[in-house]
């Protein structure tokens, strides 16, 4: 914005500024205070003073602060003329916070819902405007209000020009009705008169009106709500372009590999003199059957419904068989059992 607009005067958030520091400094308590007691000080020499105060408290906040570059949201900087002693943005935020049903539509129906929602508030501030009776606005006539109860306790000492010495809590200011100006710098970046300018001109007999700027008068702020914004007539009578429609951007890149692409293989195509590729032999799929559905028979007697092992005809008998130990050398044998499993030629002889 700055190489775009070196002219126009920049001003950042004191609220974030200090919600920046406070990640490194949480546990100071007096860190709110002292920065916004530096972004409100409106003349050189109270920033000095402000400051000092910081330097004091804590170092390490001090230069914290001094690396957000004060002179960028101090009043006393500010340029003359536009009448407007924010030191924050809520007037952004607040709008922001109107419009977060209309910013999770598309683009069109966005600025759409967003023009009807200035149309309203237009509207309703027009019907405020012009029920207000006072020479100023609401907002400076509340100002006013707060300072007139430090206006009485001022002692005024006149001058010639329209000049004034205004005394309280035994500090002396110099004000200048015809100028617009008073010495602690209120009064030239505010736009509305400051106390001490005011209890001046209670003890002239002055109308306190008259010297504020005209951003605040209640003509100008009819005039501003008096001209709303022109409704509009539905897509279909819209314009209608060659151009193609606006599609959300491609998702980006996600960090890490990149997974290869598997490439489709191709049968590769012989040449005219090689030989042509033999065609491999499937084999033969066989068929395996399962046991369902088939019949025993008896390996010894042959009759079905049983086997071997639960033939009554021919019974297997079990044999022990021993073999003795023999020592020779380091050899031994071990008894064992063995248990025969066909029926032997003698047996099947004496059956």
């Amino acid at each position: 914005m700055e190489s775009e607009l070196p002219k126009a005067e920049h001003r950042k958030c004191v609220k974030h500024i200090v919600e920046n520091v406070k990640k490194n400094h949480a546990k100071k308590d007096l860190l709110k205070p002292r920065i916004w007691d530096i972004a409100r000080s409106y003349t050189k020499s109270e920033f000095d003073y402000n400051v000092k105060k910081l330097k004091a408290y804590n170092l390490d906040l001090y230069n914290d602060v001094m690396k957000e570059l004060p002179e960028t949201w101090s009043r006393y900087a500010y340029k003359l003329g536009s009448c407007c002693e924010d030191v924050d943005n809520n007037a952004t935020e607040s709008f922001n916070s109107t419009i977060t049903k209309a910013r999770a539509k598309a683009l069109v129906p966005m600025l759409e819902m967003i023009r009807r929602q200035a149309m309203v508030r237009i509207a309703k501030r027009h019907k405020i405007s012009m029920r207000h009776e006072g020479v100023c606005s609401e907002y400076v006539a509340g100002l006013l209000a707060e300072e007139k109860k430090i206006a009485d306790e001022c002692v005024t000492t006149p001058a010639t020009r329209g000049v004034f010495e205004v005394t309280v809590d035994a500090n002396s200011y110099n004000v200048n009705t015809v100028r617009h100006t008073c010495s602690c710098g209120k009064w030239q970046i505010s736009g509305v008169p400051c106390e001490h300018a005011y209890g001046a001109m209670i003890d002239k007999g002055l109308n306190v009106d008259e010297y504020v700027s005209g951003f605040f008068s209640t003509h100008m702020w009819q005039y501003i709500y008096n001209t709303n914004l022109e409704p509009v007539r539905g897509p279909r009578v819209w314009m209608k372009s060659d151009l193609g429609l606006i599609v959300a951007p491609p998702e980006p890149d996600q960090p890490g590999r990149k997974k290869k692409k598997k490439q489709k293989k191709f049968p590769r195509i012989k040449g005219k003199f090689e030989s042509p590729k033999k065609k491999k032999k499937k084999k033969r799929e066989v068929e395996k059957l399962g046991r369902g559905g088939r019949t025993v028979h008896c390996g010894s007697c042959g009759e079905a419904g049983h086997n071997a092992n639960g033939c009554k005809v021919h019974p297997k008998k079990k044999m022990k068989k021993t073999h003795q130990t023999v020592e020779e050398g380091t050899s031994s044998h071990v008894h064992e059992e063995i248990r025969l499993t066909q029926p032997t030629q003698s047996t099947l002889a004496q059956d």
